[in-house]
């Protein structure tokens, strides 16, 4: 493995998954580093943050929710990409995980290919050079800069979270077509089950405040989702 590989933390007391998450970075060319406690986690990251962070939901000590709670505060953190997992799954566990913005969730069995895949995405989302610098969604007054990941609404900058970001992009892509809740839970969540349709509901209540006036241009369609309508 080169000198030059990316970095990727992995937060776990589990040896087996250790083991298989290391197996399956190693064959991505991904320079692994293992640490098994939240305090370690958080040394580790703010000597020297990673490209991703695979954490572990139960964790001794802090755990995993407030290793996230904690990066997602620091401003030196904010954005770094965190995929949590979990070996006992629980559903108001998994939602606070994604209330606290990590950007994904895998949950046992986990199958290589797709937990490569995952990683891959979410770090194609937060590469600037996933777009062209050139590539802007526009409606209204918003726009959204899609390289940079620059969202500007009446002539301000707004700071939107990578899934605020994923669901503005999402609709704006799909302009006049109204979306199921279960659609964009699996498009921005990549999963369909693990969570609810509530964490939709509160994504789009958050990015409607940010967004201000022109938050009125995403709809509500009645029973079944959101939509940016034509006209």
């Amino acid at each position: 493995m080169g000198s030059g590989a990316q970095k990727v933390l992995i937060v776990s007391i589990h040896q087996p998954t250790i083991q298989e998450f290391s197996k399956i970075l190693e064959a991505g060319d991904y320079n692994v580093d293992i640490v098994q406690s939240g305090e370690r986690a958080l040394e580790k990251i703010w000597a020297a943050p990673p490209v991703l962070l695979l954490l572990h939901l139960e964790l001794a000590g802090i755990s995993g929710l407030d290793v996230a709670r904690i990066l997602r505060q620091d401003p030196r953190t904010k954005t770094l990409p965190i995929i949590a997992f979990s070996n006992q799954p629980n559903q108001a566990t998994i939602l606070t995980a994604f209330n606290l913005e990590v950007d994904d969730y895998l949950s046992k069995p986990f199958h290589p290919e797709e937990v490569a895949a995952r990683i891959k995405a979410v770090l194609n989302r937060r590469s600037p050079n996933f777009y062209r610098e050139d590539d802007v969604l526009k409606k209204g007054k918003i726009q959204v800069h899609l390289g940079p990941r620059r969202v500007v609404s009446e002539g301000k900058e707004v700071k939107l979270t990578p899934k605020e970001f994923a669901l503005l992009t999402l609709l704006l892509k799909k302009e006049g077509r109204a979306l199921a809740r279960n659609y964009l839970l699996e498009a921005i969540w990549n999963l369909s089950s693990d969570v609810t349709t509530r964490s939709v509901d509160m994504l789009v209540a958050r990015l409607r405040r940010k967004l201000k006036k022109e938050g009125s241009l995403i709809e509500t369609v009645s029973g079944y989702g959101y939509r940016i309508p034509t006209e």
